[in-house]
């Protein structure tokens, strides 16, 4: 009570709290970190690493199950979910919050690179933390050219975008290895008596570079070193593998056809049915500052380029952060106006001014504190603020009515100021805390659904903390001075107290004649009202009961991007899963037409389009087909009708076939994932991995039987035919070991790894093996 009288008495000093908190707010403002959502940390691990040509069974017993034992025990370790995939092994590790993530991942990569068990032909592991957090925009760098030159400029496009300071994180997909590969054909090992093993050990003789220590002299000191690492095709091939007849030299090139190119895999890009390679970029502080600096190095990049390939940027959410905040701050502009005119025709003019300026306190002492407490400007943040302005207002109100209501009753002034801040303040502060403890909850729930909701929670808490400050500590200070009416020293002012006087009447007479009159008659009839509202309860809870008022956790929400996934069985072709994302992607050209015909026939605009980008991915067995559409509500209204059309024109799917249409909001939060978004997931856990399988077919089989279950699919699928190599009896009297004959035709159809070496910020292997026709023959 003391602060309240002081402040009161000093209106300098409530004059200079309130600029203090202005300015706060403005700098929170200027200086705050902007994103659509709030990314937040998921205490999650993810270590990948590639075993070529090894089926799941193997990885999972020489990668996976070694990775897991050897991070098990590690302290704060949760939880160890691992995908034992061809070639692949993918490891999630869940930890303790309270661990620092930095110190735990250096743990886990101490623990995985002490294994001494790996096989050696498995890639080194690639450890990574995994964050929510949708990204800023994709840049698509596409043309008519292969793989290895649309890599090579969207590699150096990277390079560029990684040195600017409001540039976040990037993932470059997809990331092919560079190699140099060198073809010999049979005939020529066989002509010249060589081996791809004799052809590798010439290579290494010859291509390194090596430092040879320092000179010293009088002049000064000399490193000493060789520098004969072969870079370029060119270089390998003027290698000399062994000297010849007559002084002459065979060299590599001789004998051997040399490529600068990338892994040959069963995955394409393709952007609008462009071949394509992607870089997926994350804002570093400021969502629109990181677009603005990727389009102006996109723009500068673009002259660097050869014809026929160009640099495009779609899936930018800066847009959409844009049309969030556009919306929201005009609906906050919009909802002060009109709680100021509301106030000005039931308040005093001058009365009704600083009780609305206490909003503008409230919502920048919020914005000041943000920052600090380490919360973004978001679409929730935002939102939360808007939300707000409604309760902080009835602070002021309560407060200034009641100071109002004293100097009106002959204590005027600085005791009227006083005398009514301090009666309302018990009320106020009890009336704020009781709201304040409705939005506790939401700082202590776990996972994402709590992060989101921490976001509103927060500001909501400030924004209450603040209407406090101002309505107990500045308002009576601005109320304090004995003014005459605002109304009467305003020229032309009585038409404003006529207005006054009207809604006052109007307000008066609702009260006496109607809420009064109603008020009696349900006191009189207070067992036929209690009736009535419990018949109501109980329909509501009918309602919800039968399912007819739906229970969600998410509510479903289109979201302006379409996704379509297509699995087929392991084995199927490569060529026949391109062959129907390419079907995919040739229907949603079809309805795409259909629908720019519809909406933009006679439209002023003749470029608009209601797709802006398909982007296609196929990957083994797998394809994904994604479409961004226009940000017009007519095309996002349609999207149930494009997902019905797109599937039915499709048709009959082959046999083992899933395919999956949806779309999601907003992208999974950014969490990385090469999944569908699923409506539910069950985990069945077994010691027999047969015995998993077929109670996974029994489970699938039941949950489809149910009406509108749909893409009930499973991660055990039935694996790709082997062949399996094994001796005869009369190999051992050749000297045959099976180690000799699974290196042999590893080098046949994977080739030999003869070293890699760094060129610029590109790790490049260089790799032995026989021409790609033999690669691809088992006869």
């Amino acid at each position: 009570m003391k602060l309240i009288i002081w402040f009161a008495k000093n209106p300098i000093a409530a004059n200079l709290l309130m600029l203090l908190i202005i300015a706060g707010g403005i700098v929170g403002i200027s200086v705050a970190q902007r994103y659509v959502y709030p990314p937040e940390p998921q205490h999650q691990f993810m270590i990948n690493t590639v075993y070529d040509g090894a089926s799941p069974s193997e990885v999972e017993q020489a990668v996976c199950i070694p990775t897991e034992e050897a991070i098990h025990d590690l302290q704060g370790l949760r939880h160890i979910y691992t995908i034992a995939q061809q070639a692949f092994c993918h490891v999630t590790v869940d930890f303790d919050p309270a661990i620092d993530a930095a110190r735990f991942q250096t743990e886990v990569q101490a623990r995985v690179e002490a294994v001494t068990t790996f096989p050696h032909n498995a890639e080194k592991f690639v450890i990574q933390e995994l964050k929510t957090g949708v990204q800023a925009l994709i840049v698509v760098v596409r043309g008519a050219a292969d793989m290895h030159i649309l890599q090579h400029y969207r590699d150096q496009l990277q390079g560029k975008l990684s040195t600017h300071p409001d540039i976040g994180p990037m993932l470059a997909f997809p990331k092919i290895p560079y190699e140099i590969s060198i073809e010999v054909s049979e005939s020529n090992l066989r002509r010249y008596a060589l081996s791809l093993d004799e052809i590798a050990e010439s290579i290494r003789a010859v291509s390194k570079n090596i430092p040879a220590g320092e000179l010293k002299s009088n002049d000064g000191k000399l490193l000493i070193r060789s520098q004969t690492q072969a870079l370029t095709a060119d270089d390998f091939a003027a290698i000399a593998l062994r000297p010849e007849r007559e002084g002459m030299q065979l060299r590599l090139g001789d004998i051997a056809q040399i490529y600068e190119t990338v892994r040959d895999q069963d995955i394409r890009v393709r952007s609008d049915g462009v071949p394509a390679m992607e870089i997926l970029i994350w804002p570093k502080n400021q969502i629109g500052a990181t677009v603005n600096a990727v389009h102006e190095i996109v723009a500068a990049f673009q002259s660097e380029l050869p014809a026929g390939i160009e640099v495009i940027t779609w899936d930018d959410w800066s847009k959409y952060y844009n049309q969030n905040m556009s919306m929201l701050t005009s609906n906050a502009i919009v909802g002060f106006i009109l709680i100021f005119i509301i106030l000005s025709l039931t308040l005093r003019l001058r009365l009704a001014l600083w009780v609305s300026s206490g909003i503008l306190v409230a919502v920048f002492g919020t914005f000041w504190f943000i920052p600090i407490l380490g919360i973004s400007l978001n679409t929730y943040t935002i939102a939360a603020v808007i939300l707000i302005l409604g309760v902080v207002v009835d602070d002021a109100i309560i407060v200034g009515e009641h100071i109002h209501t004293h100097q009106q009753q002959g204590n005027p002034g600085l005791s009227g100021a006083i005398t009514g801040a301090r009666e309302m303040a018990p009320l106020v502060v009890l009336m704020v805390l009781s709201t304040m403890v409705a939005f506790i909850p939401g700082l202590l729930i776990q996972g994402l659904t709590g992060h989101l909701l921490y976001n509103v929670s927060i500001v909501v808490i400030l924004a209450l903390t603040f209407s406090i400050v101002e309505a107990l500590l500045i308002l009576p200070a601005h109320l304090a001075g004995s003014h005459a009416p605002v109304n009467q020293r305003l020229a032309g002012a009585s038409w404003i107290q006529s207005l006054q006087m009207r809604v006052d009447q109007t307000l008066q007479w609702l009260i006496n004649q109607l809420y009064v009159r109603i008020l009696h008659m349900t006191l009189r009839l207070r067992y036929i009202t209690i009736a009535a509202f419990a018949v109501l309860l109980l329909m509501m809870a009918a309602l919800v009961i039968s399912g007819r008022i739906t229970s969600v956790l998410d509510a479903p929400v289109d979201d302006y991007y379409l996704h379509a996934d297509l699995m087929f069985p392991a084995g199927t072709t490569f060529e026949e899963v391109d062959r129907q994302i390419l079907r995919l992607e040739s229907i949603a050209n079809e309805i795409r037409t259909d629908i720019n015909t519809l909406l933009y026939q006679d439209s002023s605009e003749p470029d608009y389009d209601s797709m802006r980008h398909i982007l296609t991915l196929v990957n083994d067995n797998r394809g994904f087909v994604n479409l961004e559409l226009a940000v017009d509500e007519r095309v996002r209204t349609r999207m149930e009708d494009i997902k019905k059309q797109w599937r039915e024109r499709f048709g009959a799917l082959p046999a083992d076939t899933t395919l999956t249409i949806q779309s999601f909001w907003p992208r999974n939060l950014g969490v990385p994932s090469d999944e569908a978004p699923k409506a539910i997931e069950w985990v069945l856990i077994a010691t027999d991995s047969a015995q998993q399988s077929a109670a996974g077919e029994i489970l699938k089989n039941k949950l489809a039987a149910y009406t509108g279950v749909h893409s009930v699919t499973s991660s055990m699928q039935p694996g790709k035919p082997e062949l399996h190599l094994k001796l005869k009896p009369a190999a051992k009297h050749y000297g045959l070991t099976m180690r000799s004959l699974n290196e042999q035709v590893r080098h046949s159809f994977f080739g030999l790894e003869v070293q890699r070496y760094y060129q610029g910020r590109n790790e490049i292997a260089c790799h032995v093996a026989f021409s790609a026709r033999g690669q691809t023959s088992t006869g």
